[in-house]
């Protein structure tokens, strides 16, 4: 028996235990199939369970070889790749058990279901214009833009697609096996989305977009008669006080700039989270405003579940990221489609539980501000 030395001491090398034979597929789908249980079929599925596996290198080398060439060709094909990921989707698009979600309060005026299950719903006439220019003549002067390099992303999800075709050709596996599995549905989104996001942007805007997204925000004062405003309707339609939501955010989006894929809460397995949940719990429900009339794009897409939601002035869309007992809700995955016109939007995100420090009253902030911040404010209000 072999054996292996370390520091003078010899231990026996043990051989490895046999891996189970690989039997064929029983439903006869062949080179489609591999080991992996999520691009089996049901009845490979059932059989992985048994221990079993599919006889995928029991055909003679050349009938391999060829089998390879066109897997290979298929994942270096766009719409062989998009195929796959919606394949993959399809599996994952079963909803898991939905929890309780926030509800809204019966007979408010001007709102609309949009979607069943997730619920969403608009509601018209939110804010009249009056205020919809008063919250963009605020911001105007406060935006804070954050800038995001497009260039190193794609290159480095190109070298992801790269090394996925050359484990497909090594290890013989279908593009679908390398799809993340229904847990991890966000995931496959992601891929798409950056797969396909440059060049949807560039055709929505006739090629008048930059590598470089910038997105411009601010945050409304939560004293400021505005905030004040919305704090109050947005009360009277989810029956959450002003403690449990979060300051008024004011968001501008040149032509061409979008938001990609995302989720408004955060995964409370998540480690990176805790601080996050610090600050009220998981958001449960999201009030996007739409400051101004877009001509052309600029939609809120729920990919998921296809829908998507055009801007208009005063319009309010209402949708629940997260459920009441703090679990994200995965359905409402959703992204900002890119607009050929300048685009005004307003956020408001609702906590599980209410956070005191939303309560502080504006004369112990005042006290506590610097001298400049004070003059500032005061003169802007």
């Amino acid at each position: 028996m072999a054996s292996h030395v370390r520091d003078g001491w010899r231990a026996p090398r043990r051989a490895l235990p046999p891996l189970p034979p690989r039997r064929a597929c029983p439903s006869g789908c062949g080179f489609a199939c591999t080991w992996h249980p999520d691009a089996c079929c049901e009845a490979c599925r059932l059989g992985y369970a048994h221990g079993s596996r599919c006889d995928r290198l029991a055909a003679p080398p050349p009938a391999r070889a060829a089998a390879a060439r066109r897997l290979l060709r298929q994942m270096l094909d766009p719409e062989g790749w998009e195929r796959a990921i919606e394949a993959a989707l399809r599996r994952a698009r079963a909803p898991e058990p939905a929890g309780e979600r926030l509800d809204l309060a019966r007979g408010h005026a001007g709102v609309r279901r949009v979607h069943g299950s997730p619920p969403l719903f608009e509601v018209d006439g939110f804010l009249c214009r009056a205020e919809c220019e008063a919250m963009m003549g605020y911001a105007a002067s406060r935006l804070t833009c954050f800038r995001w390099y497009h260039t190193m992303y794609c290159l480095l999800f190109r070298l992801y697609h790269t090394m996925y075709c050359l484990l497909a050709l090594r290890c013989f596996l279908p593009p679908r096996a390398l799809i993340p599995s229904a847990s991890s549905v966000p995931h496959a989104f992601v891929m798409r989305h950056s797969f396909h996001s440059l060049h949807a942007a560039r055709s929505n805007t006739g090629g008048k977009i930059s590598d470089i997204r910038t997105s411009c925000t601010c945050y409304v004062d939560r004293h400021h008669q505005l905030s004040q405003t919305i704090f109050h309707r947005v009360a009277q339609l989810t029956g959450c006080a002003a403690d449990r939501q979060e300051d008024v955010q004011v968001a501008r989006y040149e032509a061409g700039q979008y938001y990609r894929g995302h989720f408004d809460g955060a995964d409370p397995h998540d480690h990176d989270a805790e601080a996050f949940f610090l600050s009220g719990g998981q958001r449960i429900c999201t009030v996007l405003i739409y400051l101004n009339d877009v001509a052309e794009g600029g939609a809120t897409r729920f990919p998921l579940i296809g829908v998507d939601v055009r801007p208009r002035q005063g319009r309010a869309l209402v949708f629940f990221p997260g459920f009441l007992d703090g679990k994200l809700d995965k359905q409402v995955y959703h992204e900002a489609l890119a607009a050929v016109s300048e685009k005004w939007v307003s956020q408001i995100w609702i906590r599980q539980v209410a956070d005191p420090c939303r309560n502080v009253p504006k004369a112990w902030v005042d006290a506590l501000a610097p001298a400049e911040h004070r003059a500032h404010a005061g003169g802007a209000s």
